[in-house]
């Protein structure tokens, strides 16, 4: 009997515990990738049944389930996974991405999105693209990465950013620029370190930029910093790098010798008697005097750089959090002071308070220190090279009886221009659940900038010199003349506040997806500034404004001081909606209504609407058995972006100036007078925007493509009218004007394993066209260059030319058909400009600006290239990144070119060697015959040469410890060590005076600053 009540008893309790376990529970949890990253969208699912969710974007999900049940986790490009539910604990899951799965995640405007479902024009770069790479910005290392992202590099003074847009030139004048929001609010690239990016994302299109309307014109860069993640040890990472910098190249002066040679022929062509006798040449053959390549002496040094990143990251189930430290130290190449550092301080924390509350906060402190050498580098290298830097006893040398100059002195003379940048910003968030699928959150950002700049002008002791047949002569010591000696100081701070508030709703069934977005936001600036400046210091001892004797009449129209305050202010709403009907067809529409107190009354608010579309081929039924195709996708759309921030903040009102003084019988009295007359009718500036686009992926991503086609409407461009001199005042601007760009982007990758041999190949194409198609009431600008209807903006504008005139023969025939009206007079060795039209239409002997210039080509590069090759082999690595233009046009013109002996001052460049020489004329010599003199030029098409080029960006090699090594030393997780080459050597390049010096990446005229080459060693260890 005891043994059936026990029997029984076990059955009633076992069946009790079998109602226990099958009864539903509600499981919360959380999906991550192998990094710590939350994974938005993945598909959860209980296995056998159609019980399903999806996590949001903040990888959280809730599901109703019963104890044993198992669940099923897939996303698209992560490897699959199933967990068996036994507790009611919070569950994390991390997926691994699989190469059989092959989409991504990708940062969007005010979110993210799969990949395979975007239809708008964005390419996403990993931020392991741009880390262990010498570089100072991240511009920089973002050159050649994406089509359509173009950053020309043209200056490579420490702490120098390159400029960079999207897609082109599309609308006149200054624009707007890219808009970077970093975290989501407003920054510049330039104040980041690279080791805190995790991914960078570029909008290209409307449809994907226009949610950021009045700042979306002209691209946008989403830059998403490092963060936790959840449930994750304490993993720190550690990146020390030491590089050298060196000059690429250096511009190749002419020597001594061949200066006084040169001028000595130069006015022999010009019926002259030569300036430099035998005997002074014989002394300077001789080593009588100096021979000082100012080039080398001024640009050749090389300099340290250093950079070191620290970031801390983890979290526990509910808080995770981010420190990310760093420090770059870089030197100049120019002689003399010339340095520039930055640092910069990040910290992240986000806390899951309550199952419906999740709060967060980031704030980022950087630090730009700069000095550079107060030189004017374009004209620094215009001093005669046959006399020396210094005497003997340290006494500085200006030759040619202080004619010339001497560049080392300026930058040796303690001058300096300083400069201190703060940016302190700090963002506050808070996400509410306030049911399934729809969640509230708001952000809060306040942001300082803080600019102190010092500029001080020293003046030192020098003495003149010239030189005769016996050597140096007329030696006049100069004294230093205090009021040569100048300082100013210059301060600004501007302050941002943001709000945000987003509303989102995400709803799911088998065949249909629809992910909405509803926003608002608010932007207040404001802005101070002032400079002051004094002259006429004693000595170099001490520089303080009240030192000074006198204002410097440089500063505030005589003056000495100047200052100014402004603030604006922009609030919008914007929402979205996407949509997705069984991962095959995807449509996406957004808006964007702005209002600015930069328009007046009744023009405050512009409204920008986008839509695109997208259709996934691979998901058709006549597809989906083609196992080679991984993706097969047509994308298009269309939208509006506006641009208010051409706009001055002012720029709709009347302004008055200070007038410095009416006369009256008993002397002046300053007043005011009506500046600029106003237009309360100035509105936004509108981009309309089309893009078609194609995806494909082939064999589990091994091959992937991507093309694009896009067409950008620019209207109502702000022009200034013609009105006639009796209105008085300067014409306000006008909404008059209109741009039509268009271009193609192309890019193709391939990645592959052969055993244990790892590769991928990038290659990226893009190009760009524009033309003015409406230019309103004003009349066409015409110069060098030309703005004019049926034109690309700022087109060349000259003569056609035949080549030189070789001989007086030549010459007499050219005047006997030729008669010029208005272009320089011809000569020996000069440019031969042709006869191309008339009244008539058709050439008639005169040739005149009028009928006989005409549009060359564009100002723009064309054909942008970007090349990126990685190789890994059992924990070595190897990278190379390839960067070049295959079309760049560039007018190859500038004082110390062409006219290298203007009133006695000027050093030939050695290309000058190859000027026209009446000795062994030639009539394609790639420049005209010297001059002793200023020569005036008419601008032709002979001016223009072809700089396009091929670099080799950047050489990474090294290697990554295995797991298994790092297995042995308990506190290490990872170690990699690394050397890596920036700018190493030019692969190709046409430009013609490559062979002396000159980087046809740099603008040609007068030289700049080099760019750098660097070589650096590294190591990043993870603890």
């Amino acid at each position: 009997m005891g043994k059936k009540l026990l029997t029984i008893y076990l059955m009633v309790g076992l069946l009790s515990l079998g109602q226990l376990w099958a009864q539903e529970t509600t499981l919360k949890g959380r999906v991550l990738d192998t990094d710590g990253i939350p994974i938005p969208w993945v598909n959860i699912l209980v296995k056998g049944t159609t019980n399903g969710v999806n996590t949001n974007d903040d990888g959280q999900f809730e599901i109703q389930l019963a104890l044993g049940d198992t669940l099923q986790f897939s996303s698209i490009g992560f490897a699959d996974k199933e967990v068996v539910v036994n507790h009611t604990n919070d569950l994390t899951i991390t997926l691994k991405s699989s190469e059989e799965q092959l989409d991504e995640i990708i940062v969007v405007g005010y979110g993210t999105q799969i990949k395979s479902k975007v239809t708008s024009a964005v390419t996403a770069v990993e931020g392991e693209v741009l880390q262990n790479r010498p570089v100072a910005s991240i511009q920089e290392a973002l050159v050649g990465t994406a089509p359509g992202l173009n950053i020309n590099q043209n200056n490579g003074a420490p702490g120098s950013a390159p400029n960079i847009n999207i897609r082109g030139l599309s609308t006149i004048g200054n624009s707007s620029g890219v808009l970077v929001l970093i975290d989501g609010i407003e920054g510049s690239l330039a104040d980041l370190n690279p080791d805190m990016v995790a991914e960078i994302s570029v909008l290209k299109d409307a449809s994907a930029a226009a949610i950021y309307g009045a700042r979306g014109a002209n691209g946008v860069i989403l830059v998403t910093t490092k963060k936790g993640g959840k449930s994750q040890k304490m993993r720190v990472d550690f990146t020390a790098d030491l590089g050298i910098q060196a000059p690429t190249t250096i511009p190749e002066l002419v020597s001594g010798l061949e200066f006084m040679e040169m001028k000595n022929r130069a006015l022999e062509y010009e019926g002259s008697l030569p300036e430099y006798s035998e005997a002074t040449l014989a002394l300077m053959r001789s080593g009588g005097f100096a021979n000082t390549d100012w080039a080398k002496e001024l640009y050749g040094q090389s300099s340290v750089r250093t950079n070191y990143a620290l970031n801390i990251s983890g979290g526990d189930k509910k808080t995770t959090y981010y420190l990310g430290l760093g420090a770059l130290d870089q030197g100049g190449i120019v002689r003399g002071s010339d340095e520039f550092k930055r640092y910069n301080i990040r910290l992240k924390l986000d806390s899951q308070i309550t199952d419906w509350l999740r709060v967060g906060t980031n704030t980022a402190w950087a630090n730009r220190d700069r000095d550079n050498v107060l030189i004017n580098t374009g004209r620094a290298l215009r001093a005669a090279p046959f006399f020396p830097i210094t005497q003997a006893d340290g006494t500085y040398v200006v030759g040619l009886g202080g004619d010339s100059s001497n560049p080392i002195m300026r930058s040796e003379s303690g001058s300096f221009n300083r400069e201190d940048r703060d940016v302190m910003e700090t963002q506050l968030y808070a996400e509410l659940q306030l049911a399934k699928g729809l969640s509230f959150e708001q952000r809060f950002s306040a942001k300082k900038t803080l600019t102190n700049g010092a500029i001080w002008e020293n003046a030192v002791d020098y003495i003149t010199l010239d030189v005769g047949d016996d050597g140096y002569t007329d030696e006049i010591p100069i004294m230093a003349n205090p009021t040569d000696r100048k300082y100013s100081k210059r301060s600004e701070k501007n302050l941002r506040l943001t709000t945000q508030s987003f509303l989102r709703y995400n709803w799911k069934n088998d065949n249909h997806f629809i992910k909405t977005l509803a926003g608002f936001q608010t932007e207040e600036n404001k802005n101070e500034a002032f400079r002051v400046g004094r002259i006429g210091y004693l000595n170099n001892s001490i520089q303080d404004i009240d030192l000074g004797s006198d204002p410097d009449p440089a500063i505030g129209d005589g003056k000495g001081s100047t200052s100014s305050a402004a603030e604006w202010s922009i609030v919008s709403l914007f929402g979205r909606v996407n949509y997705d009907y069984k991962n095959k067809y995807f449509l996406e529409a957004s808006f964007r209504y702005d209002g600015t107190s930069r328009f007046a009354s009744g023009k405050k608010w512009g409204f920008f609407p986008s839509v695109s579309v997208g259709w996934n081929l691979k998901n058709e039924a006549f597809l989906q058995n083609a196992s080679g195709v991984d993706l097969l996708k047509l994308r298009a759309s269309v939208g509006q972006l506006g641009d208010a921030f051409k706009v001055g903040n002012y720029a709709t009102y009347q302004t008055v100036d200070v007038n410095p003084g009416y006369v009256w019988p008993d002397g002046p009295s300053q007043g005011f007078a009506t500046g600029r007359a106003a237009n309360k009718d100035i509105t936004w500036e509108t981009a309309t925007v089309t893009n078609l686009g194609f995806d494909a992926s082939f064999w589990r991503g091994k091959l992937s493509l991507q093309a694009e086609y896009f067409t950008n409407k620019r209207t109502d461009i702000l022009g200034t009218p013609d009105v006639p001199t009796e209105f008085g005042l300067q014409a306000p601007p006008q909404n008059v004007r209109d741009v039509k760009s268009w271009g193609w982007e192309f890019s193709v990758s391939h990645k592959n394993d052969i055993g244990e041999l790892g590769y991928e190949i990038m290659v990226n194409l893009s190009d760009q066209r524009n033309e003015l198609t409406d230019l309103g009431s004003s009349k066409p600008d015409i110069g060098n260059e030309i703005l004019d209807q049926g034109h690309p903006v700022n087109a060349y504008y000259g003569y056609r030319t035949d080549g030189l005139i070789t001989s007086q023969e030549d010459l007499d025939a050219y005047l006997a058909n030729n008669t010029l009206n208005g272009p320089f007079a011809p000569y020996i060795g000069g440019v031969k400009l042709k006869d191309i039209s008339g009244p008539e239409g058709q050439p008639d002997g005169i040739i005149d600006p009028l009928h006989d210039r005409e549009v060359f080509d564009d100002n723009q590069n064309h054909y942008r290239l970007g090349t990126r090759l990685a190789l890994d082999y059992k924990g070595v690595f190897f990278s190379a990144m390839i960067d070049g233009v295959l079309d760049r046009q560039v007018v190859f013109r500038g004082a110390q070119f062409e006219i290298p002996f203007s009133g006695g001052v000027g050093t030939p460049f050695a290309f000058q060697r190859e000027a026209f020489d009446p000795a062994a004329p030639n009539a394609h010599a790639a420049l005209p015959i010297l001059k002793p003199e200023l020569v005036r030029y008419d601008f032709s098409d002979y001016w223009l040469r072809d700089a396009s080029y091929i670099r080799m960006r950047n050489i990474s090699i090294g290697y990554d410890f295995s797991k298994k090594v790092m297995s042995r030393i308990s506190f290490l997780q990872g170690l990699r060590l690394y050397a890596s080459a920036e700018n190493p050597f030019m692969i190709w390049t046409n430009y013609f005076a490559k062979d002396y010096g000159w980087d046809p990446q740099l603008p040609p005229g007068e030289v700049a600053y080099p760019l750098a080459r660097t070589i650096s060693m590294g190591l990043n260890v993870t603890f």
